[in-house]
């Protein structure tokens, strides 16, 4: 049985809370009761679960200040940046390739 979407948000917000006050190996036991209830990635799932509610402040730009309950984290890059070697920059095509010394023609 699938739930709504306002069902999978109810759930998701009663759970979040319980589920950041539980100790390491409750929050296992809440997580498995979670993902087998919404049908949501066990990643996902967690990470929900760790943001859900929370309040954050959000510049406007401004100068000011907004504050928000988020619904979910924000992802971060993960891993190393690529690192390239010259001869590998001056193999590409564009305006790169002009200022590795390739002719224009």
């Amino acid at each position: 049985m699938e739930l709504s979407m306002r069902s999978r948000k109810e759930l998701t917000a009663g759970q979040a809370r319980r589920y950041r006050q539980a100790s390491r190996a409750q929050k296992g036991t809440i997580l498995d009761e979670f993902v087998a209830a919404t049908g949501y990635n066990r990643d996902y799932a967690a990470m929900l679960l760790r943001h859900y509610g929370r309040e954050r402040l959000q510049s406007t730009g401004t100068g000011k200040s907004v504050r928000l309950t988020t619904t979910k984290g924000r992802r971060r890059a993960g891993g190393r940046h690529p690192v390239y070697g010259p001869h590998v920059s001056c193999a590409s095509v564009g305006p790169r390739a002009l200022r590795c010394g390739a002719s224009a023609q």
